[in-house]
């Protein structure tokens, strides 16, 4: 029988694994519309799974970090040179906290136990960025009224802690922050960090590489069987898989736009 270290390796690894495949399938099909996808950690990955440090105890957090550049503002039915030159800017930034039940980690009985991933656009003026549009996307108990996955509006200036992330980033011009009602959430689907890259693909690359880019999250063993979340704040308890955000998209595409 396996350890508690020996399984908990095994699920980073997994967890890993599955998240820069998504990812890595995301950069291809980014490259044919001449977006610059620029991960942050060493290695050229846009996540790593590591132990996570006290209080938590036998938990597998996925950090990820990826700068995109030159993205389409807006998709075309096919692939190649976005019609928007310069295109925008995107910073992704996500911190995903896997536990277990029980004392000791076991694969089935693992579970999402809480999640932020941070989506930040910007245009280009001159030298400098100005916000778009910036939002959270949180998973938590669903206490104080609040729905259990949820994303909130942010005004998109950068805190330190994300400038930190991101070396080298351009000015981000503060006066034209977003404004924003700080304290509405709007119910979602759960979103973690690699299927935050779903929305961008869906809403920015062109419609024929969605296909693809949804298999690459849905061939994961990681996002097929393994994965669930905690659910237990709910009246009903512990929710269907198919909550996760990759369950609510089709590969059925339109015959136009």
């Amino acid at each position: 029988m396996a350890s508690a270290n020996e399984t908990l390796e095994k699920f980073r690894k997994l967890t890993e694994r599955a998240y820069n495949t998504v990812y890595q399938s995301f950069r291809d099909n980014a490259y044919i519309e001449q977006t610059v996808v620029q991960p942050v950690y060493v290695g050229q990955q846009a996540f790593i799974a590591s132990k996570s440090p006290p209080p938590h105890k036998n938990s597998i957090e996925v950090k990820g970090a990826l700068r995109i550049d030159n993205l389409p503002y807006q998709r075309k039915q096919t692939a190649g040179a976005s019609k928007h030159a310069k295109g925008i800017h995107v910073l992704l930034d996500s911190l995903d906290i896997y536990k277990f039940h029980g004392d000791k980690p076991n694969l089935d009985e693992s579970f999402l136990y809480c999640s932020t991933v941070r989506l930040a656009y910007f245009k280009r003026k001159d030298a400098n960025w100005r916000p778009l549009l910036c939002i959270r996307y949180d998973f938590a108990k669903s206490y104080d009224a609040h729905p259990i996955f949820h994303a909130q509006l942010e005004d998109g200036i950068p805190t330190a802690e994300v400038r930190a992330l991101f070396p080298g980033l351009p000015k981000i011009e503060a006066e034209y922050a977003l404004p924003v009602h700080t304290n509405v959430r709007f119910p979602t689907a759960n979103v973690v960090g690699a299927t935050a890259l779903l929305s961008l693909a869906a809403d920015h690359l062109a419609l024929s590489r969605f296909p693809e880019i949804l298999r690459a999250v849905r061939n994961q063993k990681m996002f097929s069987d393994v994965w669930r979340c905690d659910c237990s704040s709910l009246d009903d308890g512990l929710p269907p898989q198919a909550m996760l955000a990759s369950k609510w998209y089709s590969s059925k595409l339109a015959e136009t736009a």
